[in-house]
């Protein structure tokens, strides 16, 4: 969750595509939904590598 909320509070001009994916969470969803979908998400790539 950490690692998630420092991603989500530093995505001002990053546009690669997780960055990107984010930022449309956090627009639609807010900020404390945007973390945990975040950490949710880093959890599956390292659960599938």
């Amino acid at each position: 969750m950490q690692g998630a909320r420092a991603v989500i509070s530093n995505l001002k001009d990053k546009n690669d595509k997780l960055s990107l994916w984010a930022k449309g969470v956090l627009e639609r969803r807010g900020y404390k939904r945007a973390i945990v979908a975040l950490a949710a998400k880093h959890a599956r790539i390292a659960w599938a590598s």
